[in-house]
């Protein structure tokens, strides 16, 4: 998972304003408040200045439980009251979350209308869409995976958890209401219910760690543990004041430790969880309770803490998407300020006066206007990103090329109805019948595709791209391209390419820009000597010719960002200079030559001339980017590149085009 996939959500019924509190309402804490601005800190704080707190994206887990437990305290006292209403609760949710959250979707969308590509928009439009309808966790987790973008590129990515809360409170209210009068198995059954969502949680990560992060009943237990603290509280319990130190000391140990990836939530995410529980639980007249996290700066920061996160993120991903790389220290400190400015303004003058209006029709325009988000986001992902904008308009012929993941020769319908369903990624074939040329490789090898079969002096060959396999890769597809190349007589020709690593004189990886050298992996350079060794002894043995492309230059920044857009100018300009690509290339160029002096019958081509001349290297053509991210060919890329690849075939006499 990726940074930015820590959020928050702090849609909670409880208020802070002590002359307003509804009477079916908990009295006010000021030290939730508090604890309210703990997380949110560590949440912004962690996104803006990630080295600085490393683990203080477990803040998402703080505000779960302290959603759960306001909300399940309200609950039960109207139920047990016979005063609650369905309608009702939804009523103050609505006018809980609403105000401050159509405002920052609104907000983004205008922007968005004005600086964004279409790719970049329809994507903001999609995000917009699930977050009105709270479930933007179910969409973030179905497109995880290879194609995914960055996280710091999608501005609404932080509506995730709003949709865990909301699916959590449509089953909540009506569990209580059926459960409340079964007195102690009430109790057992919300023990069961935390035991078996950790449980779960913590299993599933090994396989499926996107579930375990982004899927509701992986997370359930953190607001059923706000629940259960709830239910306990009412029945008498109060935790020691000396427990709200230890809370404090595990969310402090889960902002020093815990870290994004494989293993989190996982263990990790009882750290803020019991954390969190401990400070709620210990009485409030305690030291830390009353004279920290009840102080009026703390407080002040709970307050405003809402709207505070919603607008931090869009903010930064807004300027990583504008300057193209992360911003300078100086300009995040300067959104973090920006963001608590709009953070407060909005609180005051938008969340506050609408959420405690006594005016019937705003909770209706409330919803009607997160109906109308909703549908004008689900229209720009329809549309494309409205590609008659002003600003897509302006820039339509750079925009047609920027198409990031969404890459049309993925895979198509043809090629998946004639081959095993094994493949990780890439299934292409343009005509029905057996193939005669196979690509092998990962998204390198795909991104050849599109020009393999635009050519016209390729028409004769049906072009097969399978798969994903490379050293270290999916060994099932390249099982399963064998096992095709071993159906197919007619295959001929096999291209193979890849995303060539740097590598070091000790063989080992290298960072592709600073040639740092990479933790692990081992001798990677004799992992590819043996992977080509024995793929061009199998292509040997069924009589097809072995065609290997040589590294092209690599940059770790999207082209568009050596273009200017609306609010920005190009941040970068897409040239290296010779020295770089032959640094860049020496250490896999040279396992590349042992390969091919082992193997004289293999043919190799070299990539750089269409990018570079005596001095330097560009990625940009004739005014247009030849790839469509800081990796992969787009169409006009591909098109060039395979352009020269037919005339070195003739010139070469290797009859892929006679």
């Amino acid at each position: 998972m990726s940074k930015a996939e820590s959020s928050i959500s702090k849609a909670d019924s409880a208020t802070s304003v002590k002359d307003i509190i509804p009477p079916s309402h908990l009295a006010y804490r000021g030290d939730i408040d508090g604890l309210r601005a703990i997380a949110v800190l560590g949440v912004v704080l962690y996104h803006a200045f990630p080295t600085l707190i490393v683990g203080g994206f477990t803040g998402v887990d703080v505000f779960f439980v302290i959603s759960g437990y306001l909300i399940s305290a309200n609950i039960y006292k109207t139920v047990a009251s016979g005063s609650f209403s369905i309608i009702d609760f939804y009523h103050r949710r609505i006018r809980r979350i609403f105000p401050s959250l159509v405002l920052v979707m609104v907000v983004c969308l205008f922007f968005g209308w004005f600086a964004l590509f279409p790719n970049e928009y329809a994507q903001l439009g999609k995000q917009a869409a699930l977050g009105a309808g709270f479930v933007s966790n179910i969409g973030f987790f179905r497109e995880s995976g290879y194609f995914d973008v960055s996280s710091i590129t999608k501005p609404l990515l932080h509506l995730w958890s709003l949709g865990v809360e909301e699916q959590f409170y449509i089953v909540w209210p009506i569990a209580v209401v059926l459960l409340w009068r079964t007195g102690r198995f009430f109790g057992g059954f919300l023990i069961l219910s935390i035991v078996v969502s950790l449980v779960a949680s913590i299993m599933v990560i090994k396989t499926n760690q996107v579930a375990a992060f982004y899927l509701p009943f992986f997370r359930f237990w953190e607001l059923a543990m706000g629940a259960l603290l709830a239910y306990m509280s009412r029945n008498g319990w109060k935790a020691h004041s000396f427990c709200s130190w230890l809370g404090l000391a595990l969310i402090v140990a889960s902002y020093a430790f815990a870290k994004e990836g494989a293993t989190f939530p996982g263990y990790w995410a009882v750290l803020p969880v019991f954390g969190a529980w401990l400070i709620i639980a210990s009485t409030q007249q305690g030291w830390l309770n009353q004279k920290i996290l009840a102080c009026p700066a703390a407080k002040f920061f709970g307050l405003v803490s809402f709207p505070f996160y919603l607008w931090h993120w869009p903010v930064l991903s807004f300027a990583n998407i504008a300057l193209g790389e992360e911003p300078s220290l100086l300009v995040r400190i300067a959104a973090v300020v920006f963001c608590l400015l709009l953070a407060s303004a909005t609180y005051f003058f938008v969340e506050k006066p609408l959420r405690f209006s006594k005016k019937a029709y705003i909770s209706v325009g409330l919803v009607l206007s997160m109906i109308g988000v909703g549908v004008f986001g689900w229209y720009a992902a329809r549309t494309n990103g409205v590609p008659w904008r002003a600003a897509a308009i302006d820039q339509e012929a750079l925009s047609k090329l920027m198409v990031g993941p969404t890459w049309k020769y993925t895979k198509n319908e043809l090629c998946v109805s004639l081959y095993a369903p094994t493949f990780r990624y890439f299934c292409s074939q343009e005509e029905v019948g057996p193939p005669t040329v196979i690509l092998i490789g990962n998204s390198y090898a795909n991104h050849l595709y599109g020009g393999l079969v635009e050519d016209a002096n390729l028409s004769r060959q049906n072009i097969l791209s399978y798969g994903s396999c490379q050293p270290g890769g999916y060994q099932i597809d390249c099982d399963m391209q064998e096992q095709i190349v071993t159906e197919n007589p007619s295959i001929k020709f096999a291209i193979i390419n890849e995303l060539w690593p740097r590598l070091g004189a000790d063989g080992r990886e290298q960072d592709m820009i600073s040639g740092d050298s990479l933790k692990g992996g081992g001798d990677l350079a004799a992992r590819y000597e043996e992977f080509l060794n024995a793929k061009i002894d199998f292509m040997n043995k069924h009589g097809v010719t072995t065609i290997i492309f040589k590294p092209k230059p690599e940059v770790m920044y999207e082209p568009r960002t050596c273009f200017p857009r609306p609010f920005a100018p190009a941040a970068n300009n897409c040239v290296l200079s010779l020295e770089q690509v032959r640094n860049q290339q020496a250490g896999i160029v040279a396992v590349i030559d042992r390969v091919a002096a082992k193997h004289p019958e293999v043919f190799v081509f070299d990539q750089n001339p269409l990018f570079c001349d005596e001095n330097s290297c560009s990625l940009i053509k004739n005014g247009l980017p030849l790839l469509r991210d800081f990796r992969h060919y787009n169409e006009y890329g591909s098109r060039l590149i395979i352009n020269r690849f037919v005339e070195w075939s003739k010139q070469n006499n290797i009859g892929i085009v006679d």
